[in-house]
């Protein structure tokens, strides 16, 4: 317990994510990575992710820093826990049970067109197949779906960004087939969107008011 809470008070208390100049609903209320080493985009993905879901801010630390894979098992554990209105515990443990993603999916009720959301035509590679796969099953037995993890996790990123900023998951899927990675994706419209890249490790709000809670204390 106390490993948990001093992960938790880590987080809660650390730098925070609000760029001068927007407003409190843009910002992002704690870095949820704190303790954790990934690279600066990683880090603002999952807090992206995290700030866009809203789970339970202590059980979504505890698993984020148990996940073996932090940036890629994180934001899939969030799109299935809120896609199935389950708790993220829930899914984890599924997950721990060896279940496959597509099997979570099935197994929590989801359908699986939940991952195509916005995408009317074949996105092309690589994701054609599992979209063709989709198709194909979408009339019959949602059980026959089965995609691999790396793709379930690509079209989870997918939506992710195209939800949280409000584009065409078809132009995600256009600038990751260019060669960027989806937390450079990320990235750039995020940039965009509040005018420059921020970084994790620097305080960039000033007025307390701003953290949607009270001043922190120094420790």
């Amino acid at each position: 317990m106390a490993t948990r809470n001093g992960i938790l008070t880590l987080a809660l208390t650390g730098i925070l994510f609000i760029p001068a100049g927007i407003t409190p609903a843009a910002a992002i209320d704690f870095d949820i990575t704190a303790g954790l080493r990934l690279s600066d985009d990683v880090q603002l993905f999952l807090n992206l992710s995290n700030d866009h879901y809203h789970p339970d801010a202590g059980v979504a630390v505890e698993i984020l820093h148990r996940v073996p894979h932090p940036g890629d098992d994180f934001p899939v554990l969030l799109f299935l826990a809120a896609e199935s209105s389950r708790d993220l515990n829930f899914i984890w443990k599924l997950r721990l049970s060896g279940m496959s993603w597509s099997a979570i999916l099935v197994h929590t009720g989801v359908g699986p067109h939940r991952l195509f959301v916005g995408m009317d035509r074949d996105p092309g590679p690589p994701y054609g197949n599992a979209w063709g796969h989709w198709r194909k099953h979408r009339r019959h037995h949602q059980g026959s779906f089965a995609i691999s993890d790396d793709e379930f996790t690509s079209l989870v990123k997918i939506q992710i960004t195209a939800n949280h900023f409000g584009i065409s998951p078809l132009e995600v899927v256009r600038d990751h087939r260019n060669g960027k990675g989806f937390e450079r994706i990320a990235r750039e419209h995020h940039g965009r969107r509040h005018g420059g890249k921020e970084k994790i490790h620097e305080r960039k709000a000033k007025d307390n008011h701003r953290s949607h809670g009270k001043p922190h204390k120094k420790r």
